[in-house]
């Protein structure tokens, strides 16, 4: 089985690879690769922050 951090970086990549492949096509990206790459980035950004939280603003800011 997967972990919660495996499944969101292979939904980002995943949603990235589908971002990539529309442009080079000179498609129009679907909406639910772009709402996913998006809901990614936050998550990893979300959990980066909430790790530098216990070393104290400097860790923070570092983690962001």
């Amino acid at each position: 089985m997967f972990t919660r951090d495996q499944m969101m970086t292979a939904l980002t990549w995943a949603a990235s690879m589908v971002v990539l492949d529309a442009s080079r096509r000179g498609q129009r990206v679907p909406l639910l690769a772009a709402w996913s790459l998006a809901a990614g980035i936050a998550t990893t950004v979300g959990a980066n922050l909430a790790h530098g939280l216990g070393h104290g603003a400097v860790g923070v800011l570092v983690s962001a």
